[in-house]
């Protein structure tokens, strides 16, 4: 007996080394032998069935074939059941089986033997861990077949510990951590806390190997899934680029027969899809489907992978229809989902999406081919669907939406109230959730917003309030300001169309908050991280402390991301930390609003926090939105907003006018040489023919009613008489001159807006409030900033030059030294340096308004560095006085993003200047100078401190001495404006 235990070790050595078949099948042989010579009561009886077991199991994992694993299993059990050792390699083989079959008594038997292996193995032997990592396995895997959340719980916590009790050195932790970061991920699936994809990636990081190791593909590929559920989060490309590199690896690493490659190649092709469907280059998804065709035919038919593979080609045929509408694409596409539904069991958690995918075939076939029983189909197994998934996953969202688009379609086509009703009723249910993509979540909104509308139905204020407040989240805090912006596209019109339904239901109040809470959003979120927390100090100093501190952190986060040099490895582990200091600025937020006293904490402000902002002058809020145009007036000591209808203004005359201004100004020739932009972008062409035309169409269809209603009437003294007025324009509006409003001809006729009073802007009513501490500083220091007249990047500016002569005669008029001009040399460093320390700044130089990346617009300095909107953001004034931004297109704004005031003006604000005189786009080098010395005769006098609320003022005097020559002409003094106090 022991010749032939020998014999069978010596085997096992040989194979080891060899890796030959003929050695594994003379160890079973020999092994069944000495099982027929063995006696059953043999003390050495249960070695040879472990070994025989053994065999059979490295005869599967070689060639596959589960008559091994079948006949390991059989040998297994015959083995005692008190051997923690041998129980772990029953297990093993359950869950092996469990794999290919999916039989889920497989996976149970599996839980069960492990569960009991545990509870005979103390916590110092070296086997522990192994065996706590594979219950977690199993774990894992029974969740993934019956989609409950216990069992991943359950993972998790096992791996954890299993995690603890191995050496970091220890050759098999990366593979627990990459099971760990596995289990995150599943649980993510269940709840999108977005901290589990978090914990998924660092995990799986730190498993990473080298590239010779067996296990790296495996590794690579879990990295690749983390990476890829974050960007179904946030939808940022950068991740599911690194998904495709990753995974790609793994492939490359895989040997063409390795019974993993099949996988690999699914996952790989699944990623090229979604790359497709974000981007749309077809070399994405013609990849993706040779790939998963592969795929297909590497896989067996009866291996639990299949129906995922047949998913996932079913999902690219169909998104390449959906782009070049080629018949077969969709019929293929339908024809490979629905034998992923029928090879997944009916009690397998993911069934279904697999009916969700087969509903989106069918309703794809539907809108291209008119047939209605292509969307009853889809309605049939889409609501399948969403009946089997648990309220609170995070896919529910998902389904709800499909099912909604596909009731909105049946209403469409049949024009039957229950349809719209039902849509409704998906979309409400999806825009509420509790979990899933905020970007699924807002999309139901706008559709629950459009049913709504359709049927007048009485829950329209609530979507929109709903939707409204998922703004911030679709801007993410965790995100860098060009993906904020980018998300924000898709809500250009929400908050305008939001108060536009509410004023036509008389909720004037209604409608300020929601235009306030709607617009600007990126830097009303970075001003939160801006705010003194001195209430919350004095109550729970400790808790304020917390969020200060995490508020500094996250504000510097959001900077550095935007670093376009920084390399891929270094980017992706700042977005890490990014991400998670948003996560906790949303626990901590969550912590204080729970509070008594706190539960409004950096919320949307109220209307009786906004209607301080009329402290020095109305405000008048102009909504342009496609349902109908309103000015909204708010004037100190209402306690209520006062409603004016714009009867003549609609949101298609706005666009004309904002159309006809930007054909003007390229038919004037403003791109020459002697102007201050580096470049200008202009299309299509407008109704109207003239400056003149446009600004008497703005007079007589906004500025006159909202001067009638104010009761103001026409000044015939000089501007110190005149009262101030602010104006916070929306949408095509924001980028028109209101503030030039008038009959310009002859003498008899003319009127104009500034004979009425001094027009100011806003992009926010908050940017108005008086701070608790508004004092005027004694004395100031002003930074002046020249285009260098040696830098030949540009068109030279003269008369930048002979701008600041002129501010350094008119200083040196002054009797006393109330105001110091600090110089800078026009580097960058040295402009971001002496900005922090100067109240006062005034820049001369190129402006760009960059319309592909709107946070890298700024001005050009020296050595042909640009001082970015992202730059700019980073310096702190609590006090600041004036902003003069001589330079073109300062106040200009991305068209795509008209709420979000894009602009150096706004931004300006945002770091805290008080008021700012900005350009709505190119000026003349010969005309800036006057204007700067103008400006700064009426602010610098020796009668009293300067006021850089006098700004607007003198900006209104500085600008009629311009027009009082006869010679100057309207696109000359148009683009000078005044914003904030």
């Amino acid at each position: 007996m022991q010749t032939l235990a020998h014999l069978s070790q010596e085997l096992l050595n040989c194979y080891h080394k060899s890796h030959l078949l003929n050695e594994l099948n003379k160890m079973i042989i020999i092994s069944r032998i000495a099982l027929q010579l063995v006696p059953d009561n043999h003390e050495h009886k249960w070695a040879y069935w472990g070994m025989l077991a053994d065999a059979l199991n490295r005869q599967f994992q070689h060639t596959r074939d589960l008559t091994y694993l079948d006949q390991a299993i059989a040998a297994a059990v015959q083995l005692t059941s008190n051997n923690p050792e041998v129980l772990n390699n029953l297990g093993i083989f359950f869950s092996r089986r469990f794999r290919h079959f999916n039989n889920l008594a497989d996976v149970d038997l599996a839980i069960a033997v492990w569960q009991k292996a545990m509870q005979l193995t103390p916590d110092d032997n070296a086997k522990k861990p192994h065996m706590l990592n594979n219950l977690g396995n199993s774990f894992s895997s029974r969740s993934e077949y019956l989609g409950n959340l216990t069992d991943v719980e359950q993972a998790i916590a096992v791996q954890q510990r299993a995690v603890q009790l191995t050496s970091d050195d220890h050759a098999d932790k990366p593979g627990m951590l990459t099971n760990l970061g596995a289990s995150f991920c599943m649980r993510f699936e269940h709840l999108g806390d977005f901290a589990d994809v978090e914990q998924a990636i660092a995990m799986q990081q730190k498993a990473l190997t080298p590239d010779d190791h067996a296990a790296k593909p495996g590794m690579l590929n879990n990295l690749g899934a983390s990476f890829f559920w974050c960007f179904k989060h946030i939808g940022n490309l950068a991740d599911i680029n690194q998904v495709i590199t990753v995974v790609q690896q793994a492939v490359q690493l895989t040997p063409d027969g390795h019974a993993n490659k099949p996988g690999w190649l699914s996952n790989l092709g699944a990623f090229f899809s979604s790359r497709f469907d974000h981007v749309g280059d077809l070399a994405d998804v013609n990849q993706a489907i040779t790939m998963l065709q592969k795929a297909v035919k590497l896989t067996p038919d009866n291996h639990s992978d299949k129906p995922d593979v047949h998913t996932y080609l079913g999902n690219s045929f169909n998104s390449r229809f959906d782009h070049f509408r080629n018949l077969a694409d969709i019929e293929e596409a339908i024809a490979v989902q629905q034998k992923a539904v029928q090879m997944t069991p009916d009690n397998h958690a993911d069934k279904r999406s697999k009916l969700t995918n087969l509903g989106n075939a069918f309703f794809s076939r539907f809108k291209h081919l008119d047939n209605l029983a292509d969307l009853h189909q889809a309605i049939d197994v889409q609501q399948k669907a969403v009946q089997l998934t648990p309220d609170d996953h995070a896919d529910k969202p998902s389904k709800l939406n499909s099912l909604g688009n596909s009731f909105f379609s049946h209403f469409q086509h049949l024009l039957n109230l229950a349809d719209v009703d039902q849509a409704m009723i998906q979309y409400s249910l999806a825009a509420k959730s509790s979990t899933g993509p905020f970007s699924v979540r807002f999309h139901a909104g706008q559709k629950w917003i459009q049913c709504a509308h359709a049927l007048q139905h009485s829950s329209l204020f609530e979507a929109y309030n709903v939707t409204l407040t998922l703004l911030p989240n679709l801007a993410w805090l965790g995100l860098p300001f060009s993906d904020r912006y980018g998300a924000l596209t898709q809500a250009a019109s929400l908050a305008r169309d939001a108060a536009a339904t509410a004023i036509q239901f008389g909720h004037y109040n209604t409608a300020v908050e929601w235009l306030e809470q709607g617009r600007s959003i990126v830097w009303e979120q970075q001003l939160q991280l801006r705010t003194p927390f001195d209430d919350l100090q004095t109550k729970h100093p400790t808790l304020a402390s917390k969020i200060s501190q995490i508020s500094k952190q996250l504000e510097q986060a959001s900077y550095r991301l935007d670093k376009q040099e920084a390399i891929q490895e270094t980017l992706e582990k700042e977005a890490q930390q990014h991400r998670a200091l948003a996560q906790k600025w949303e626990l901590l937020l969550a912590e204080v609003r729970s509070m008594l006293g706190f539960e409004q904490f950096l919320m949307p402000k109220k209307l009786a926090q906004l209607l301080k902002c009329a402290h020095s002058g109305p405000v008048i809020i102009l909504n342009c939105s496609q349902l109908h145009c309103d000015a909204l007036l708010i004037v100190s000591g209402s306690k209520d907003v006062i409603h004016l209808s714009l009867d003549g203004l609609t949101y298609q005359i706005a666009q004309n006018l904002e159309l006809s201004l930007n054909s003007l100004l390229r038919n004037k020739g403003r791109i020459i040489s002697n102007d201050r932009a580096a470049k200008m972008e202009f299309s299509g062409d407008g109704a109207y023919s003239s400056f003149e035309s446009i600004l008497s169409e703005l007079w007589s269809k906004i500025v006159k009613p909202v001067l009638d209603r104010l009761d103001y009437q026409k000044q015939t003294s000089t501007c110190s008489n005149l009262s101030q007025i602010f104006w916070c324009p929306t949408g095509p509006l924001a980028f028109l001159p209101i503030h030039a409003a008038g009959i310009y001809g002859k003498a008899e006729s003319n009127v104009k807006l500034s004979e009425f009073a001094i027009s100011s802007y806003t992009p926010t009513l908050s940017a108005l409030i008086l701070p608790s501490e508004d004092n005027i500083p004694q004395n100031i220091h002003l930074l002046a900033v020249a285009q260098p007249s040696s830098d030949g990047q540009f068109f030279q500016l003269p008369g930048t030059q002979e701008e600041i002569s002129k501010i350094k005669d008119r200083l040196n008029r002054l009797n006393s030294m109330q105001v110091l001009l600090v110089e800078s040399d026009g580097r960058k460093d040295d402009v971001l340096d002496k900005l922090q320390k100067c109240s006062w700044v005034h820049f001369a130089c190129h402006g760009i308004q960059d319309s592909q990346n709107p946070v890298n617009s700024g001005l050009q300095l020296a050595n042909n560095q640009r001082l970015k909107l992202s730059d700019i953001v980073r310096v702190t004034h609590p006090q600041g006085g004036l902003a003069f931004l001589s330079a073109c297109q300062t106040a200009t704004g991305d068209k795509k993003l008209a709420d979000e005031a894009v602009h150096l003006a706004a931004r300006m604000l945002f770091i805290g200047y008080s008021g700012v005189i900005a350009t709505m786009w190119s000026i003349l080098d010969d005309v800036a100078p006057q204007v700067a010395e103008d400006v700064y005769s009426q602010l610098f006098t020796n009668d009293s401190p300067p006021d850089h609320r006098q700004a607007a003022r003198a900006l209104h005097y500085a600008v009629e001495r311009l027009q009082q020559d006869p010679n100057m002409l309207f696109y000359k003094w148009l683009p000078f404006i005044h914003l904030g106090l």
